[in-house]
């Protein structure tokens, strides 16, 4: 099989972990990443700072696959910088196309790799992935899967591990849309983000619109766009909370949602609606750790800065004069801000009042929405 054959699909590609990758192979790959002027950083479990300099750099779902995993960092001689990275062993992923690999001990995940453009020097990569691929050896792994391969980088990947395809998907989603009901208090800017990707076929099947304002311009988008809108305010002087809170969930139960999409909603739900109802997806304006019970994270350039959690998160930002802040796509959990990382984005903090902060933050917000979708997606 060629790159040709593979046109709108993607494969697996399962590497045999043979003498190709002896310690003495492995010894000549550190070599000529040496001469092209490069050192490398073995980790058994990688750091916040190199996650989140992955972030910044690569994808913004890198980091979380990289976090369940060991890595080889590519470092510039000059300055240490991290330059490129090939993550390895992977355990606990949900992408559909590892599933069946994800128990044998024999295999191992290799990916994702990245190096920055400005780097990518001749045979730089290729010798990468032949360090990496000898780590794994070491390790015990008799085979490496490299998955979702896809044409892009097809011939390169196979020339440089002699990788045979041993499956192929299609791009095209054949799994029925997700039903989803989105929560919203305000403009809905994230949620028009929704709205606009539904042509796409993003693979979600909106059932209904919540808001807790009966102002909040999101229910407009939400008529402009023939979504259905319920109007739910809670009135202080009359119902107890807790009635609320039940009245919220047996509405949200009757719309029968598969996921929850929580898109500046803007009130704090009780610990039944994390028991009766499906996974919630949140956005929030700010840089979280993988690690929930982390209250600070290493940036991109060692600058080490809180955890900024809570509902002020810019404001608290500000407060604290931190050079970064950022957004995070994150399940919803009864600890706040404290759910399963899936996409994330740091950004310095240049603005100085809240409402430029978040502007500049809204189109970060949507793309990391957009591919923790995606992502969901992919792991259903």
């Amino acid at each position: 099989m060629s790159a040709r054959e593979i046109p709108g699909e993607f494969v697996n590609l399962l590497v045999d972990l043979d003498e190709r990758f002896s310690a003495e192979r492995t010894q000549n790959a550190i070599a000529r990443i040496r001469e092209h002027g490069y050192g490398f950083t073995d980790l058994a479990s990688v750091d916040e700072r190199y996650l989140s300099w992955i972030d910044l750099v690569f994808n913004g779902s890198w980091s979380s696959e990289t976090a369940a995993a060991s890595a080889t960092v590519l470092t510039s001689d000059s300055d240490g910088a991290p330059v490129g990275f090939a993550a390895y062993g992977a355990r606990d992923l949900k992408f559909y196309w590892l599933r069946a690999w994800q128990g044998r001990k024999d295999v191992g995940i290799l990916g994702p790799i990245g190096i920055v453009p400005a780097h990518q020097r001749a045979n730089l990569q290729p010798n990468l992935i032949a360090l990496a691929l000898g780590r794994m050896r070491e390790l015990g792994y008799r085979q490496a899967l490299i998955g979702a391969v896809t044409e892009p980088l097809f011939d390169l990947l196979v020339s440089a591990t002699g990788g045979k395809p041993v499956e192929q998907f299609s791009m095209t989603r054949v799994a029925p849309d997700i039903r989803t009901t989105v929560m919203a208090s305000g403009a809905g800017t994230n949620f028009q983000a929704v709205i606009d990707e539904l042509p796409e076929g993003i693979g979600l099947d909106i059932r209904a619109l919540v808001v807790n304002r009966p102002d909040a311009f999101a229910a407009e988008r939400a008529k402009r766009a023939g979504l259905p809108v319920h109007v739910h305010v809670w009135d202080r002087q009359r119902t107890p909370r807790a009635q609320y809170d039940e009245e919220l969930i047996a509405l949200i139960e009757r719309t029968q949602p598969e996921l929850i999409l929580m898109l500046g909603w803007m009130h704090l739900v009780s610990n039944d609606f994390f028991e009766r109802l499906p996974k919630a997806l949140n956005i929030h304006p700010a840089f979280l750790p993988h690690d929930p019970r982390a209250d600070e994270i290493a940036m991109p350039d060692g600058a080490v800065i809180p955890a900024f959690r809570g509902a002020h998160a810019i404001r608290d930002a500000l407060r604290a004069k931190s050079p970064w802040y950022g957004a995070t796509a994150h399940y919803v959990t009864a600890e706040v801000d404290r759910g399963e990382v899936l996409m994330r984005v740091p950004l310095p903090l240049l603005e100085e009042d809240e409402d430029a902060a978040l502007s500049a933050l809204h189109p970060f917000e949507h793309k990391i929405l957009i591919g923790a979708i995606r992502r969901i997606i992919a792991e259903r």
